[in-house]
């Protein structure tokens, strides 16, 4: 992939960049997931300096809001987290946190939103809550497709997402950085062993 994520303007590309990245993650995603990717990434392009900010106040002020708001506040900033630990896990540490961090307050910010929701989005925030890393493993192989190495987590945060997480980008981001024959992920049985 070539184009940066700014002259990606149409669902339609962003529908296929997705797609392109699930095959190259070997994830599936259901189609209700891949959808909301393609709209948070199209949302994205036109709002991106919202990644520059803390997350944590807007967790804490969306948990605080009773109002009608609250699951869009909580989806804002579960978007957040979903971006930053997925297109911009080298980021993170700009903030002096670590991707475990996002991937933790994504997954709770996601969860609470569906509590709150009594319409057909409930499943939809469920879903993000429980697949959050596997919609952060396709984000990172679209950071992955770009060549824009900068902004991947090194190869010791990765190997720990791996550890962690079981994601499967983060091997692809070893893989880059190392030689095949140095490049060691602990695979389940020996992830069983350590514990």
């Amino acid at each position: 992939m070539k184009e940066s994520f700014q002259t990606l303007s149409t669902d339609a590309q962003w529908h296929s960049l997705v797609h392109e990245a699930q095959a190259k993650a070997h994830l599936h995603l259901s189609e209700m997931l891949e959808h909301y990717l393609v709209v948070l990434l199209a949302r994205f392009t036109c709002r991106a300096e919202s990644l520059c900010e803390a997350v944590a106040p807007h967790y804490l002020k969306a948990m605080r809001n009773d109002g009608r708001n609250r699951p869009r506040e909580l989806r804002d900033v579960g978007d957040t987290c979903l971006l930053l630990s997925g297109l911009f896990p080298g980021r993170t540490n700009k903030f002096a946190v670590n991707t475990d961090y996002y991937i933790g307050l994504g997954q709770s910010a996601y969860g609470e939103a569906s509590t709150h929701l009594d319409t057909d989005d409930h499943p939809l925030f469920l879903m993000l809550a429980q697949r959050f890393v596997s919609a952060m493993d396709v984000l990172m192989t679209i950071r992955l497709m770009s060549n824009e190495n900068s902004l991947l987590p090194d190869p010791l945060t990765a190997c720990e997402l791996n550890q962690h997480y079981d994601s499967q980008a983060a091997i692809q981001v070893v893989s880059k950085h190392c030689s095949p024959t140095s490049a060691i992920i602990l695979n389940s049985d020996d992830k069983q062993n350590l514990h």
